[in-house]
């Protein structure tokens, strides 16, 4: 369990000033910052140490201390002369902290599973600098205890608004009698939409308004979707936050976009905000930060309709993500290991091919319940089971295709360096249809609308990877018909 030992007091972020955070680009999820303040263990809160706190989505969270958390104890002794022996012992060696407690200003931190890096304190007077890193970090509260548990997380996206695909902007142009125009811009904040999931939680889309300009010179309107994950009794906030990182996967193969967090915060009950009377008004939202593996690296943050996959619309609303939900959950191993080879750019080729074809391979296992068929069998039911479309791509048949990642696949597990020298294309458009085969597979299994994949098929990015995909297939299913015909 986990107790709250302390909150901020004074100033407070309200839900209404949280959503002008975000749309001011504030206390970003994926932004960094730097504050400076006191820091203390929580079980010896008169020993504070100054320092500055640092926080970088790529980085994560260090902190820089002008003093340590640890230093040293002293054993005085008085001897048989009347003399003092002083006895100094450090103690703490490994330099390891599970919760630092912080204030600046007016705000609390408290950061999660923190070690020392670096450190220079031979004596208490010698006493010089820290620096320790801390795995997440929370803003807004102190906590002391363990395991960190929530009942609520709510997270925004990267290009969230674009895949919910509702403009909502009404505008007027009118002329008055004097000839003068009139120009008016309009929104209108859109209800909440909600879902039961298969495990007893609720996911709910609450679609925020706001604006922006100081009104001279310029005022505009902004829009913004936030997503929340809650359930009726506290949980542990990682499970919370793996079902987070499922819809965060759904936008981004629905947009084709990296979808990363710009915002995350958690709730609980015990953890109020209050008025300056002291009277609760409602659960204060905690800010969460972490380093995120999930970064968004496209120059253009702008995404048109028909650059996506499919939209929120498409997947039948609420009702779509509550189904992608519940089959996440039984599938949550393999659906990461797929969107980490499209999360990251440095990886290479043959590791991606690697990847995907291992969860394409267990994903046929766990479905069918089959355990002793091959792995070209495997990859060639799950080639059928990715529809029509997914054929229409490959341009041959799902035979000939699982032969060729069969190929591939065994010479980079197996090391037999049959073609050492070749270009990767092959490789790589065979990497991509298996991408592709996996999120068909899973939308074919949560049974998502027939117009999410009527649309991708129609993506201009399809009518591009089709004939490669195909060449690709070709050039390798013959290489292996050869090697297959000199082993007979």
């Amino acid at each position: 369990m986990w107790f709250l030992v302390g909150i901020r007091w004074g100033h407070r972020e309200t839900r209404d000033q949280i959503n002008q955070d975000a749309r001011r680009g504030k206390t970003m999820a994926n932004e960094a910052f730097e504050v400076n303040g006191k820091w203390w263990l929580p079980e010896k809160p008169a020993n504070a140490v100054v320092g500055r706190l640092s926080y970088d989505p790529d980085k994560g969270t260090e902190l820089v201390l002008a003093g340590t958390l640890k230093s040293y104890d002293e054993k005085s002794t008085v001897l048989e002369d009347g003399s003092i022996q002083t006895e100094l012992t450090e103690s703490s060696l490994d330099g390891s902290y599970p919760l630092i407690h912080g204030q600046s200003g007016s705000s609390a931190f408290t950061l999660i599973d923190c070690f020392r890096t670096k450190g220079s304190a031979h004596f208490p007077s010698m006493q010089e600098e820290e620096i320790i890193r801390a795995n997440s970090a929370i803003k807004g509260a102190w906590f002391d205890g363990d395991p960190m548990d929530a009942e609520g997380v709510s997270v925004s996206t990267r290009y969230l608004s674009h895949w919910i695909d509702i403009g909502g902007f009404e505008e007027d142009l009118e002329s008055t009698p004097s000839g003068e125009l009139t120009k008016t811009l309009r929104i209108t904040q859109r209800p909440a939409e909600q879902a039961d999931l298969a495990n007893g939680m609720k996911c709910t889309l609450v679609h925020g308004i706001g604006w922006a300009g100081e009104g001279i010179v310029s005022r505009e309107l902004s829009q913004n979707y936030k997503f929340t994950i809650r359930n009726s009794a506290l949980v542990e906030l990682q499970d919370l936050l793996d079902m987070t990182s499922d819809f965060q996967d759904l936008v981004s193969v629905g947009t084709g976009r990296i979808a990363e967090y710009t915002h995350i915060w958690f709730s609980r009950p015990d953890v109020q905000e209050q008025t300056l009377a002291g009277t609760d008004v409602g659960e204060l939202a905690l800010h969460y930060y972490a380093r995120w593996n999930v970064r968004d690296n496209a120059a253009a943050k702008k995404l048109a309709p028909h650059e996506m996959y499919f939209s929120y619309g498409d997947l039948g609303g609420m009702s779509g993500v509550k189904q992608w939900l519940d089959c996440a959950a039984d599938y949550r191993s393999l659906l990461s290991a797929v969107m980490a080879t499209s999360y990251s750019e440095s990886m290479f080729v043959s590791d991606r091919l690697l990847n995907r074809a291992a969860a394409l391979e267990s994903f046929d296992k766990t479905v069918t319940g089959y355990q002793g068929s091959n792995f070209k069998t495997r990859i060639e039911r799950c080639g059928k089971l990715a529809g029509p479309e997914f054929l229409a791509l490959l341009g041959t048949s799902a035979e000939e295709w699982a032969k060729a990642v069969k190929f591939e696949r065994d010479d980079i597990a197996h090391h037999l360096g049959r073609h050492i020298r070749r270009d990767a294309p092959d490789l790589y458009f065979l990497a991509e249809s298996l991408y592709w085969a996996f999120v068909l597979c899973f939308l074919r299994q949560m049974n998502a609308p027939q117009a999410v994949f009527t649309r991708i098929m129609k993506h201009q990015q399809w009518g591009f990877l089709g004939p490669k995909v195909t060449a690709a297939i070709k050039t390798v299913a013959a290489m292996a018909d050869a090697e297959d015909s000199s082993n007979t």
